[in-house]
Protein backbone atom coordinates (compact mmCIF):
# COMPACT_ATOMS: atom_id res chain seq x y z
CA UNK A 1 0.00 0.00 0.00
CA UNK A 2 2.94 2.31 0.60
CA UNK A 3 3.98 2.06 -3.04
CA UNK A 4 0.42 2.97 -4.08
CA UNK A 5 0.34 5.97 -1.72
CA UNK A 6 3.70 7.22 -2.99
CA UNK A 7 2.86 6.70 -6.66
CA UNK A 8 5.44 3.96 -7.25
CA UNK A 9 3.36 2.24 -9.89
CA UNK A 10 6.28 0.63 -11.74
CA UNK A 11 7.42 -1.15 -8.57
CA UNK A 12 3.87 -2.21 -7.82
CA UNK A 13 3.38 -3.63 -11.32
CA UNK A 14 6.71 -5.46 -11.15
CA UNK A 15 5.76 -7.03 -7.83
CA UNK A 16 2.37 -8.10 -9.22
CA UNK A 17 4.04 -9.72 -12.22
CA UNK A 18 6.46 -11.60 -9.96
CA UNK A 19 3.58 -12.88 -7.83
CA UNK A 20 1.69 -14.04 -10.93
CA UNK A 21 4.75 -15.99 -12.13
CA UNK A 22 5.09 -17.72 -8.76
CA UNK A 23 1.39 -18.62 -8.72
CA UNK A 24 1.58 -20.12 -12.23
CA UNK A 25 4.50 -22.32 -11.14
CA UNK A 26 2.54 -23.51 -8.08
CA UNK A 27 -0.47 -24.48 -10.20
CA UNK A 28 1.72 -26.29 -12.72
CA UNK A 29 3.53 -28.16 -9.93
CA UNK A 30 0.20 -29.20 -8.36
CA UNK A 31 -1.07 -30.54 -11.70
CA UNK A 32 2.14 -32.49 -12.26
CA UNK A 33 1.95 -33.87 -8.73
CA UNK A 34 -1.64 -35.03 -9.29
CA UNK A 35 -0.67 -36.68 -12.58
CA UNK A 36 2.20 -38.55 -10.96
CA UNK A 37 0.02 -39.65 -8.05
CA UNK A 38 -2.68 -40.87 -10.45
CA UNK A 39 -0.18 -42.89 -12.50
CA UNK A 40 1.41 -44.36 -9.39
CA UNK A 41 -1.97 -45.47 -8.00
CA UNK A 42 -3.00 -47.02 -11.32
CA UNK A 43 0.28 -48.90 -11.67
CA UNK A 44 -0.20 -50.28 -8.17
CA UNK A 45 -3.71 -51.43 -9.11
CA UNK A 46 -5.37 -49.00 -6.73
CA UNK A 47 -8.01 -47.76 -9.15
CA UNK A 48 -10.37 -46.40 -6.49
CA UNK A 49 -7.64 -44.17 -5.02
CA UNK A 50 -6.61 -43.05 -8.50
CA UNK A 51 -10.17 -42.06 -9.34
CA UNK A 52 -10.40 -40.05 -6.13
CA UNK A 53 -7.45 -37.99 -7.38
CA UNK A 54 -9.24 -37.34 -10.67
CA UNK A 55 -12.54 -36.52 -8.97
CA UNK A 56 -10.80 -34.16 -6.56
CA UNK A 57 -9.23 -32.25 -9.47
CA UNK A 58 -12.57 -31.99 -11.29
CA UNK A 59 -14.75 -28.90 -10.85
CA UNK A 60 -17.98 -30.85 -11.29
CA UNK A 61 -19.51 -32.28 -8.15
CA UNK A 62 -22.73 -34.16 -7.64
CA UNK A 63 -25.13 -35.20 -10.34
CA UNK A 64 -25.82 -33.59 -13.67
CA UNK A 65 -29.18 -32.38 -14.87
CA UNK A 66 -30.40 -34.63 -17.67
CA UNK A 67 -30.13 -32.70 -20.91
CA UNK A 68 -30.72 -33.90 -24.45
CA UNK A 69 -26.96 -33.99 -24.99
CA UNK A 70 -26.43 -36.21 -21.94
CA UNK A 71 -29.30 -38.49 -23.02
CA UNK A 72 -27.72 -38.79 -26.47
CA UNK A 73 -24.32 -39.68 -25.04
CA UNK A 74 -25.85 -42.24 -22.68
CA UNK A 75 -27.74 -43.91 -25.54
CA UNK A 76 -24.50 -44.06 -27.56
CA UNK A 77 -22.67 -45.72 -24.69
CA UNK A 78 -25.53 -47.92 -23.52
CA UNK A 79 -27.78 -48.73 -26.46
Amino acid sequence: MEWWKHGKLEELISECEAIQKRLKRLVKTKEQSDQKAFCRQMLQGQVKKALKIVNHACDINGKHDITTDIKKKLKEKHP
